[in-house]
C-alpha cells in the first residue's frame, strides 16, 4: 500500500517530478502522468500530480468540487495541456498528442454530461463507435445491449427520448464499443435515481471483472471504494491519499476530513 497525506497548502515540488511513479511504472502500466502541473489562465489547478493505472486494474478518484479530479482527467486525455509534466500512455510520450491519438491507443471517456447524439438512435449511437483496439473486439453491439438490457429496448428510440439514467447507459455501452483498454467515467452517477444508480455500478463491477482497467469518479465514496481496489483523493490539485480501497474505508478520519459534506 501507498499512502501520500501532504499539507493542504504545500507548494509544487521541486526534485525531480515523478520520481514515486517511475520507480512503481512496469510493462504493464496503460496511463501514467507524472509530475502534472495544470493551470487555467493564471488559477493554478493541478499541482505536480503524479498518476498511474495498470492493465485490468480499477481505480477509484474522489475529492470534492473544485479538487482537480475533473482537470486531472483531461490533462491526461489531452483535452488541457500540462505547463508542467509528462502524459505517458503504454510507456509512450502522448504530453503533447492530440486527443484521438491518445484514444486510438485504447482509451474511452464517459464524460461528465453524457455528450450522446441525441437525433441518433440508441443502434446508431452504438455501431458508430464500433472498433477492434489491437485486433480485439470483445465488445459487440450484441454484447452490450446483453448488458444493457433497457438499451435493448429502446433500440430504435432517439437518444434524446431516453432517460438520464439510460443516457448514461448509453454513454457507457459507446464507450465500450470502441473495445477499450482503460475505460474513464467521469461522475459515474451524477443525478440518478437511486434505484438506476445501483444498476450502473453493478455493470462497472462487470466491466472491470471483463479485464478492462476503470478509472471511476463519483461522490459516492462508499460504492466506489467497494467497486475499486485502489483509490486516489485530490486535495487543491494534490494527491493526499493513493492506496487500497480497503485502506481506505478503514480510514474513516480520511474520509470525515477530505471527502464529508
Amino acid at each position: 500500500m501507498t499512502e501520500r497525506l501532504r499539507n493542504e497548502g504545500a507548494s509544487p515540488p521541486r526534485n525531480s517530478p515523478g520520481d514515486s511513479i517511475a520507480a512503481r511504472g512496469n510493462d504493464e502500466t496503460l496511463l501514467q502522468g507524472i509530475g502534472l502541473h495544470t493551470y487555467y489562465g493564471v488559477s493554478h489547478v493541478l499541482h505536480g500530480v503524479d498518476f498511474s493505472i495498470r492493465a485490468g486494474e480499477s481505480l477509484g478518484l474522489m475529492g470534492r468540487n473544485g479538487m482537480g479530479k475533473t482537470t486531472l482527467l483531461k490533462t491526461l486525455l489531452g483535452l488541457i495541456r500540462p505547463r508542467a509534466g509528462r502524459v505517458l500512455v503504454d510507456g509512450a510520450d502522448m504530453t503533447r498528442a492530440p486527443t484521438y491519438r491518445i484514444a486510438q491507443q485504447g482509451i474511452a471517456y464517459v464524460p461528465e454530461g453524457r455528450g450522446i447524439f441525441p437525433t441518433l438512435t440508441v443502434r446508431e449511437n452504438l455501431v458508430m463507435a464500433a472498433r477492434a483496439i489491437g485486433g480485439s473486439a470483445d465488445w459487440t453491439l450484441d454484447r452490450v445491449l446483453a448488458t444493457f438490457p433497457r438499451l435493448a429496448e429502446r433500440i430504435n428510440h432517439g437518444g434524446g427520448q431516453l432517460s438520464g439514467g439510460e443516457q448514461q447507459m448509453l454513454t457507457i455501452g459507446r464507450a465500450l464499443m470502441t473495445n477499450p483498454k482503460l475505460l474513464i467515467l467521469d461522475e459515474a452517477t451524477e443525478g440518478l435515481a437511486p434505484l438506476i444508480a445501483r444498476e450502473i455500478w453493478r455493470i462497472v463491477r462487470e466491466i472491470a471483472a471483463s479485464g478492462i482497467a476503470t478509472v471511476i469518479v463519483d461522490k459516492n465514496h462508499a460504492a466506489v471504494t467497494a467497486t475499486t481496489a485502489r483509490s486516489m483523493i485530490l486535495v487543491k490539485g494534490q494527491v493526499v491519499f493513493d492506496g487500497a480501497s480497503d485502506e481506505l474505508r478503514a480510514r474513516a478520519d480520511l474520509i470525515r476530513q477530505h471527502l464529508g459534506v
